[in-house]
């Protein structure tokens, strides 16, 4: 905190202490003054009282009491308005002492919402880092933005920007995420896990699933498995190969009653 002293010393601004000893020695001239008239007046000579009725004397004291009272009141008037000056100049000192830490504590204030630039830069540039490694859903990049420890009001922040510029499309993500389970012929249950774990909203993965169940897909994806496994498994024992189809068909995430209407279909007549 600045005070007043420190601020009249930093700008050089020196109070001299021969202001107060002036002062002070006009008062005592006064005083003694004072003193000098009142013994003069109580135990005076008479020599002295001829003087002092002689013309001449008179006029000599007369001009010289004056002149001397003069002098100290002049002093210590000089004093008096000197002090005030430095009275009131530590009083504005110190009034904009305390606006500048009043305004100095307001700007060290967190705003509450309010974001860093420099931790939006920072996360952006490592999002945009991580989308052109790979394609992502918003859920899965702000995981990996978490995983590098940003602030989730950040993290938010930059996604939404990224969205706003198409840079993040969840549901384009998730319908390619979709035909790549398809093309390796997954069914509806590992199809589901896969979008979920990718980040992908659960509303929108559930939609999608839905969609693409009512289209026959997923039983497309269960009989190119099967006819997969007739290919691989040629010559073997058909109770054996039907064993096999149920092993695969399980862990694609395929519905039982699909894998069997397969099975029954392709490995019966095998």
């Amino acid at each position: 905190m600045i005070t007043a002293d420190k601020f009249l010393a930093s700008h050089k601004i020196i109070i001299p202490e021969s202001q107060s000893v002036e002062r002070q020695s006009a008062e005592d001239v006064c005083g003694e003054r004072s003193l000098d008239d009142s013994v003069d007046n109580s135990v005076e000579s008479p020599a002295h009282s001829s003087d002092r009725n002689s013309p001449q004397s008179t006029e000599s004291t007369e001009d010289a009491r004056p002149l001397d009272g003069h002098r100290g009141t002049q002093a210590f008037n000089t004093s008096r308005t000197h002090d005030r000056k430095v009275a009131d100049l530590r009083d504005a000192v110190a009034c904009i002492t305390d606006k500048d830490e009043g305004h100095a504590g307001k700007d060290a204030e967190t705003v509450p919402g309010e974001l860093s630039d420099n931790d939006i830069d920072a996360c952006r540039e490592a999002a945009l880092r991580l989308l052109d490694a790979a394609p992502r859903s918003s859920g899965g990049l702000k995981q990996r933005l978490i995983d590098k420890e940003f602030d989730d009001a950040v993290i938010d922040e930059v996604i939404s920007r990224l969205q706003r510029v198409l840079l993040i499309n969840d549901e384009a993500y998730a319908e390619s995420a979709v035909r790549y389970c398809l093309s390796r012929n997954m069914g509806a249950r590992y199809t589901e896990r896969e979008l979920l774990r990718k980040g992908v909203d659960r509303t929108l993965t559930r939609r999608l699933i839905a969609e693409s169940t009512e289209a026959g897909q997923f039983v497309d994806a269960a009989y190119e498995l099967g006819r997969t496994v007739l290919r691989k498994t040629q010559g073997m024992d058909p109770i054996k190969r039907k064993r096999r189809f149920w092993s695969a068909g399980g862990r694609k995430g395929h519905a039982p009653d699909i894998i069997r209407q397969v099975a029954n279909e392709l490995f019966d007549n095998a």
